[in-house]
């Protein structure tokens, strides 16, 4: 992981999968049913943790295959020109 990091691979990776989830409208999503959860429940009895709890498995559900796959690929690529 420290070479990662110290080559700069892990921020180029980072911003690439920024990207990719902003192009995708994941953010968009997530945004909306982040607002709809307060309209919901309303600011004074929705946490910031119960928020949380319900946004970071449906972000992490709804990242498309295609992104996941493509950021899995430059972590392999990274990995096997490292590891020789």
């Amino acid at each position: 992981e420290a070479k990662l990091v110290d080559s700069g691979e892990r921020d180029k990776i980072l911003d690439f999968l920024r990207m990719k989830l902003m192009e995708s409208g994941w953010e968009d999503k997530l945004r909306k049913h982040c607002s709809e959860l307060i309209k919901k429940k309303g600011t004074e009895t929705l946490k910031l943790q119960d928020l949380i709890k319900e946004i970071v498995p449906l972000g992490q559900e709804n990242v498309p295959e295609e992104i996941k796959n493509e950021v899995q690929e430059k972590l392999q690529k990274f990995l096997m020109d490292n590891l020789k």
